[in-house]
C-alpha cells in the first residue's frame, strides 16, 4: 500500500482478529497530539492553499461504478468522477490526490479537514447544503420506464410499483445501483428479478421477447424508443429518480469559484459531454442540458439543525506488514497460505471510537477478497488524535489472480466514516512437480497452454481400472464419474489443474495431474458467476436454473448446451431455466465475448427414472403485489404420479399435503419479498417444482 506521500494515497485492508481482540487485541498508541478541532466558521483561503501547494486533495467513494471505482486493470481509481477532477486539476494547474472514503462519512472527512473537495456521485439536497456548498451540476439524470404496449402496467408512479415485476437496466449504469439499494437491498424485489445488459438494444430485444417486464434507462433514450416504435412500446413512469450532481467543497470556501469556472469551460468545449458519453454511454444527443450560470461567490445557508457533538474520521498512517506499494507489487502468497496483516490508523475525527465500533469487510475485487476476515469490534476506546495498530489472521485464496479488498469502520449507529483500507496480494500459478508415468494409465491433453476459453481435449485410458473420475482440482470428485477408456473437452477460463482418479480393483487408487496454462487476455470479459440449480443432477424433464454474472467490457453473451445455443445477446448479469431434453451428461457453456472470449462450462446429470413423475400443469399465486394485510389466491393442479404435494412460503409449509388440485388464500401482515414452492414427488422420489413470488408494500 502506498505511503501518504504519494500522488495517490492508497488505502489497506484493516481486519481484526478475534483472538487477538480477546488475548492481543489491537492496542492504542499514546501521543501527544492535540484532539481535531472541528471547523466550526469559514473555511480560510482554499484556492490560495491549493495552489500554493500545488495539490488539490479529492475525496471519494470508490465503490460507486461508472462514477468511481478501481479499475479491473491496474487496481487504481477511475470513473466520471476521477476522470472530472483530473481534468479540473489539469487546467488549474494543480496535481489531484483522492483519498476513497465510505461514501456516509465523506463530508464530514471533508469537514475535518482531511480533503479540498468532495466527488461521489454526490446529488445536492437541502441536508447536504447544510455542510457543504457545490459546484454547478456536471450531470443530471432523470430515468424512464418502458414496457410493451399490451402490458397490464399502466403507470409506474414510485418505485414500489416496480417490484414483482422482471426488470432490465444497463450494467454500471445510476439504475442499476437504485434499483438495487431500493428493491433488491430491502427484500422488495428478488436478485432474479434484475437483469443487466451491456448494451441497451440487448435490453429492448429482451423487453420484445418478454423476458422482462418493464426497462429503465435515461428518459432520453427511452422517449426516442417509444416514439419510433409505432405503437410497441408505452412510456409507464418517469423522473422517479432525478439526481443533480456536483463536487462539494467545505462551506465559504474559496476553491468554489474556481472549480465552477473549469466546469463551465468544459461544458463549453464539450469536454464534459465526451466524459459522460465515454463513463456513463449515454451519446451526446441524449445527455440531459445543465444549466449554466455564472460563478460567484457562494450564497450563505444558515444552518437551522443541531451541530453534532463530534464527528468521526479515520486516517490511515502505514503498513506493518505485506505493503502491495499501492497495488504495483502485491506480495506473492501461496494458493491458501495463512498470513498477518498488519498496519496503523489514526482517529482522525473528534468522536471516541467505542466498543460499539466495528471494523467489517467493504467489498472487494472478487468473492474471494475478503480471505475469511469477520466483521470485528474495537477492543478498547481510541480517544481523537490516537493511533491504534491492527493485525489479522488471514488466508489467501486457493484460485490464482490478483486480490484486493476493502474494509471500512462503522460508529454505533453503524454508519461508516474515514478512509476506505484494503489488503493487496497476488495468488501464483500452482506448480506441479513432473510426475512419473504409471504403468496402464494414460492421460494427456491438448494443449496445455491456451487463451481464456479456448477448448482443451483431454484424453485417458486406465487400463484394467474398476472406475475413473475426471474433474478439477478442488471439486468434489464423487460428483465426476467417467468411462475408464474416454475424452472430454474443457474450456478452463483461468490456469487450472485437472485431476484423472483412477481406482483398481485392488481398491488402490492412483491421481495423475496436468495444468493447464491460461494466459490471460487484456480486456477480455471476466465471469464472475456462472451456477446451475441444482448442481450436480437433476431428473430429466425438470428445469434447470442459470445463473451468471458478467464484468468487464462485453460485446456479446451467450449460453448453449450440448454446444447448442439456448441463449444470444443475453443479459450480462442475468437468469434463466432451461429443460435438458436428454438423459446423461449435459455440458451448459457461458460465453462472453469482448476484447477476447472467455467460456465457462458446467455439467449436470441428467437422469431418467423408469417410472413416470408428476407433471405441474399449473402453479398461479395472484396478485403478484398487494398492499398489507391483503390476500394472495392460490391455485395448483398436478397430473401423473404424484405421492406427495406441498406448498411452502419462504421455505415453511402452508400446505403440508395435498390433493392434486386446489386453491386457497393466504392473508400477508408484513411488508416484503415472498417465495411460493409448489413441491410434488413422484414414486422413485423425482421432483417437480414450480416458484412464485409476492411483493407486499405499504
Amino acid at each position: 500500500m502506498s505511503k501518504p506521500a504519494r500522488p495517490f494515497i492508497g488505502v489497506v485492508i484493516a481486519v481484526i482478529a478475534a483472538s487477538m481482540l480477546s488475548a492481543c487485541g489491537p492496542q492504542p498508541t499514546p501521543v501527544p497530539t492535540i484532539p481535531p478541532v472541528v471547523p466550526t466558521t469559514p473555511a480560510n483561503d482554499d484556492l490560495a492553499r491549493v495552489r500554493a501547494a500545488g495539490k488539490l486533495r479529492v475525496g471519494t467513494s470508490g465503490d460507486y461504478p461508472p462514477f468511481a471505482f478501481y479499475s479491473p486493470s491496474n487496481y487504481q481509481l477511475d470513473g466520471l468522477d476521477i476522470a472530472l477532477m483530473r481534468e479540473i486539476g489539469r487546467r488549474l494547474g494543480v496535481q489531484v490526490e483522492f483519498s476513497d472514503f465510505a461514501f456516509e462519512g465523506i463530508l464530514d472527512a471533508m469537514r475535518l479537514g482531511q480533503v479540498d473537495a468532495a466527488v461521489a456521485a454526490l446529488s445536492v439536497t437541502d441536508a447536504r447544503r447544510q455542510v457543504a456548498d457545490f459546484t454547478n451540476f456536471y450531470y443530471i439524470s432523470q430515468d424512464g420506464i418502458i414496457a410493451l404496449s399490451d402490458s397490464p402496467v399502466v403507470a409506474v408512479r414510485s418505485v414500489e410499483d416496480i417490484a414483482g415485476r422482471r426488470v432490465g437496466a444497463q450494467r454500471g449504469s445510476v439504475y442499476e445501483t437504485w434499483l438495487r439499494q431500493r428493491l433488491v437491498d430491502t427484500g422488495l424485489m428478488s436478485p432474479n428479478e434484475l437483469l443487466l445488459y451491456a448494451r441497451l438494444d440487448d435490453a429492448v430485444r429482451d423487453l420484445n421477447n418478454r423476458r422482462i417486464d418493464l426497462l429503465v434507462a435515461d428518459l432520453a433514450p427511452m422517449q426516442s424508443i417509444v416514439n419510433t416504435s409505432r405503437g410497441q412500446y408505452k412510456l409507464v413512469g418517469q423522473r422517479l429518480n432525478v439526481q443533480q450532481l456536483a463536487v462539494a467543497t467545505r462551506k465559504g470556501s474559496t476553491l468554489l469559484g474556481a472549480l465552477d469556472q473549469a466546469l463551465m469551460q468544459m461544458q463549453a468545449d464539450g469536454t464534459l459531454n465526451r466524459l459522460i458519453a465515454q463513463y456513463l454511454g449515454v451519446p451526446p444527443e441524449q445527455i440531459t442540458p445543465i444549466p449554466t450560470a455564472t460563478p460567484g461567490p457562494p450564497s450563505i445557508i444558515i444552518v437551522t439543525e443541531p451541530a453534532p457533538a463530534c464527528i468521526d474520521g479515520m486516517a490511515f498512517v502505514a503498513d506493518l506488514t505485506y505493503d502491495d506499494q499501492n497495488m504495483a507489487n502485491p506480495p506473492i502468497l501461496q494458493p491458501g497460505q495463512p498470513f498477518r496483516k498488519g498496519w496503523r490508523v489514526r482517529n482522525s475525527g473528534s468522536c471516541t471510537w467505542t466498543t460499539a465500533y466495528t471494523f467489517s469487510f467493504d467489498g472487494g475485487n472478487s468473492p474471494l477478497a475478503q480471505m475469511g476476515g469477520q466483521t470485528q469490534v474495537i477492543a478498547q476506546p481510541v480517544v481523537p488524535g490516537q493511533t491504534v495498530d491492527f493485525y489479522v489472521d488471514l488466508v489467501a485464496p486457493t484460485v490464482p489472480g490478483i486480490y484486493q479488498g476493502f474494509w471500512r469502520m462503522r460508529n454505533d449507529r453503524g454508519v461508516g466514516f474515514g478512509t476506505r483500507v484494503y489488503v493487496g496480494i497476488r495468488v501464483p500459478q500452482p506448480v506441479i512437480p513432473t510426475q512419473t508415468p504409471l504403468p496402464g494409465v494414460s492421460f494427456s491433453a491438448n494443449p496445455t497452454q491456451i487463451s481464456p476459453g479456448q477448448p482443451v481435449v483431454f484424453t485417458w485410458n486406465a487400463q484394467g481400472a474398476r472406475a475413473a473420475y475426471f474433474y478439477p482440482q478442488g471439486q468434489l470428485w464423487s460428483q465426476y464419474p467417467v468411462p475408464t477408456t474416454g475424452q472430454q473437452t474443457a474450456y478452463p477460463q483461468a490456469t487450472t489443474v485437472y485431476e484423472l482418479r483412477v481406482v483398481k480393483f485392488d481398491g488402490s487408487i492412483e491421481i495423475r495431474q496436468i495444468v493447464i496454462q491460461v494466459n490471460q487476455q487484456p480486456g477480455a470479459p471476466v465471469i464472475q458467476e456462472f451456477t446451475t440449480i441444482p448442481q450436480n443432477q437433476v431428473t430429466l424433464g425438470q428445469p434447470v436454473a442459470l445463473r451468471w454474472n458478467v464484468q468487464g467490457q462485453v460485446n456479446r453473451v451467450r449460453l448453449l448446451r450440448n454446444n447448442a445455443v439456448i441463449l444470444d445477446n443475453a443479459p450480462v448479469v442475468g437468469t434463466m431455466q432451461d429443460y435438458p431434453q436428454v438423459a446423461g451428461q449435459n455440458t451448459f457453456t457461458l460465453e462472453a465475448y469482448g476484447a477476447g472470449v472467455t467460456r465457462a462450462s458446467r455439467v449436470l446429470n441428467v437422469i431418467s427414472s423408469g417410472l413416470p413423475g408428476p407433471t405441474i400443469i399449473a402453479f398461479v399465486v395472484t396478485p403478484e403485489s398487494i398492499p398489507v394485510g391483503a390476500c394472495v389466491t392460490i391455485r395448483w393442479e398436478v397430473s401423473g404420479n404424484a405421492t406427495s404435494i406441498r406448498i411452502t412460503r419462504n421455505g415453511q409449509p402452508i400446505v403440508a399435503s395435498s390433493g392434486p388440485s386446489g386453491a386457497l388464500q393466504d392473508c400477508l401482515a408484513e411488508r416484503g419479498f415472498y417465495g411460493y414452492r409448489l413441491e410434488a414427488l413422484g414414486p422413485a422420489g423425482q421432483p417437480a417444482v414450480r416458484e412464485r413470488a409476492v411483493t407486499v408494500y405499504r
